[in-house]
C-alpha cells in the first residue's frame, strides 16, 4: 500500500517536472536512492523550528535542532566530534563561538527534544533525538508553548500522514478514562 501511494508520487512528480522544466537533466537533481549524504526528516521541520524558536526566546535553538538531525544517524543518535563545527554550521564564529551553541544545546534538552551524554568532546558528546511529536505534545500539556502553534503542526502532521499526535492523544485520553474508572471503582 505504501509502495503503491510513492510510486503514485513519483509519477505526479515526474510530470511537473517534465511539464515545466524539460530542459533540465536527472543529472543536474539531487537523487537521494542514487547518491550519499541525506537523512530521513520529519516533514514538519520547518515548523519546529519556528516553535523550538518561539519556546527559546532571545537564544533561538531551532536551526541548531535541525543541524541535529542534519548529522544524525537514522537510528537518531548524533556523536559530537567538534563542537567547534557544529557551532559554525549554525552561524556561530569566532574563539567563544562554542558557548553559544552549548546554550542552544541545553535548551533543547531542557525541553525535551534530546538527551545528553559526555564524552571526549565534552559534556554533549553523544545526543539523541527523541520523537519530536511526543514532545511537542508533552510542551502543549505543560503550556509551554502557544495553543495556537500546537495546533498549526497538529493539521501540519495530519496533513502528512504523521499520526504520533494523534496517537498521544489517544493514549492520554486512554489514561483519563482508565483514571477515571478506578476513582468510580474506589468509591
Amino acid at each position: 500500500m505504501v509502495k503503491r501511494g510513492a510510486d503514485k508520487i513519483n509519477q505526479k512528480v515526474n510530470r511537473l517536472k517534465e511539464q515545466f522544466w524539460p530542459e533540465i537533466p536527472d543529472e543536474q537533481l539531487w537523487d537521494r536512492k542514487v547518491r550519499d549524504g541525506f537523512i530521513t526528516t520529519p516533514r514538519a521541520m520547518p515548523l519546529m523550528m519556528s516553535i523550538i524558536d518561539d519556546a527559546t526566546k532571545g537564544k533561538p535553538a531551532g536551526f541548531a535542532y535541525f543541524a541535529l538531525w542534519a548529522r544524525s544517524l537514522n537510528e537518531c543518535i548524533v556523536e559530537i566530534k567538534d563542537p567547534g563545527s557544529m557551532a559554525y554550521e549554525i552561524g556561530f564564529t569566532g574563539e567563544r563561538r562554542i558557548k553559544p551553541w552549548q546554550d542552544r544545546i541545553l535548551s533543547l534538552e531542557n525541553l525535551g527534544f534530546i538527551k545528553t551524554a559526555p564524552g571526549a568532546s565534552g559534556k554533549y558528546s553523544v545526543i539523541l533525538l527523541l520523537n519530536p511529536y511526543k514532545v511537542f505534545y508533552q510542551l502543549k500539556m505543560d503550556k509551554k508553548i502557544q495553543e495556537e502553534s500546537y495546533n498549526v503542526l497538529l493539521m501540519r502532521a495530519q496533513d502528512i500522514g504523521a499520526d504520533d499526535l494523534e496517537e498521544e492523544h489517544k493514549r492520554a485520553d486512554k489514561e483519563l478514562r482508565k483514571e477515571k474508572q478506578t476513582a468510580k471503582n474506589a468509591k
